[in-house]
């Protein structure tokens, strides 16, 4: 060994605070706790723990790179090679192959195997891969995309679903939870982990499509998901998003009711569920979609241009498939869009006429007095929402 300096014992407080060495120089600091286990410190301010010791004539040279390896775990892991040289082993050679696999699991980040998972996995076997996508970009890769895939714990997975669940999202919580286990589990399948953190965990939340509304992330999905199915269901989703109306009435529109140089679409008071004829402003993002879908006649969703869409529970199965989101009607999506804004401060009165509510806030006298269709009020506030909607789909 060396000629060695005066040994001090090396401390936490010690590594963080040691000044980088002269230009050109690097300074060791020998451990009294140790032999052999030191500091060493380069001009740039990089720090690493070493160990140098002998076993059979030959040297021994072992480093862990700080602060990637605690003072603590360094420390250990020089005992225990000094301990293998008293044995009459060497420590290097045996850790060559554990070395090389700590730096392989160090290098797969949750951000790089995301990635991966999304582009061999989600891809190839999901037409709604990007909600997949997006929602463990928004969820998981936010939360812990730099940190080691092996590193992620039973404990990490339950914290995120807790607090998923606290800010009022239960059911997502749910979502989260399935989307997490089949990630790990694809990286169980390739070797990348041994066991998936989601072992044994629980879903957090009990669902019911009872006035169900769905969170933001949920929501998102959804209309992710509609892209992927295609024509007709799935701009026809998108349009009971954006639009907040019935399901039969959406999906019974033809061109006629149309006027896109206005930004307006009547529905007839024979098709209104009220039997009051109903005038729904369109948004640029529903104008946006509208202008998108092939005339095939008179009916805007239909595969014939004359007979209107049905097979609406495929349809729906697709979207739960490819969304992963489930336990919600598609009547939901109008409760989810009323509910949606009023959290952006449209006033009761305004989304009332935009789902043409007979009774509401406006009563007694004052319904019989107060005609006023509040159109431009309507169509501000679906031109908000329509905003939202676009956010929530490029943020999520």
């Amino acid at each position: 060994m060396p000629r060695q300096a005066t040994r001090k014992v090396i401390t936490d407080a010690m590594v963080k605070k040691v000044k980088p060495a002269p230009t050109g120089k690097r300074v060791e600091f020998w451990d009294a706790v140790v032999p052999g286990f030191g500091l060493r410190v380069t001009d740039a301010g990089g720090k690493t723990f070493f160990l140098r010791t002998r076993t059979g004539g030959e040297q021994v040279r072992m480093s862990w790179s700080y602060p990637a390896t605690s003072l603590e775990a360094a420390r250990v892991a020089a005992k225990e090679a000094l301990e293998e040289v008293e044995k009459g082993g060497n420590p290097k050679t045996r850790r060559i192959e554990e070395i090389a696999e700590e730096r392989r699991r160090r290098a797969d980040t949750v951000e790089q195997i995301v990635a991966a998972f999304i582009t061999r996995y989600a891809k190839p076997k999901n037409k709604g891969w990007k909600a997949t996508e997006q929602i463990l970009q928004a969820n998981i890769v936010s939360r812990w995309g730099e940190r080691p895939i092996g590193s992620i714990a039973k404990r990490d997975v339950i914290e995120l679903l807790d607090a998923t669940v606290d800010r009022g999202s239960p059911v997502m919580a749910n979502r989260l939870l399935a989307y997490i286990a089949r990630l790990f589990g694809w990286c169980v399948e390739r070797g990348i982990i041994d066991h998936s953190p989601t072992a044994g965990i629980k879903p957090p939340s009990r669902e019911s499509s009872r006035d169900r509304v769905l969170s933001d992330e949920e929501l998102a999905a959804v209309w992710c998901a509609a892209a992927g199915i295609g024509f007709p269901f799935g701009p026809l989703v998108q349009m009971l998003i954006l639009t907040a109306q019935r399901r039969e009435e959406v999906a019974g529109i033809t061109w006629d009711e149309v006027d896109l140089d206005r930004s307006l679409w009547t529905i007839p008071k024979e098709r209104a569920k009220n039997g009051l004829a109903h005038e729904v402003p369109l948004s640029p993002v529903a104008l946006d979609l509208l202008n998108q879908i092939p005339r095939n006649g008179m009916l805007l969703f239909s595969t014939t241009g004359t007979t209107a869409v049905s097979g609406f529970s495929r349809a729906k199965k697709r979207l739960d498939q490819i969304s992963g989101i489930v336990g919600w009607t598609v009547h939901d999506l109008r409760r989810t869009a009323t509910t949606g804004m009023a959290q952006l401060g449209i006033p009761p009165h305004v989304a009332e006429k935009i789902l043409n509510h007979k009774s509401g806030s406006i009563r007694g006298v004052a319904a019989v007095y107060n005609r006023h269709s509040y159109l431009e009020e309507r169509r501000e506030a679906l031109e908000i929402w329509g905003k939202r909607v676009v956010k929530l789909t490029q943020n999520a």
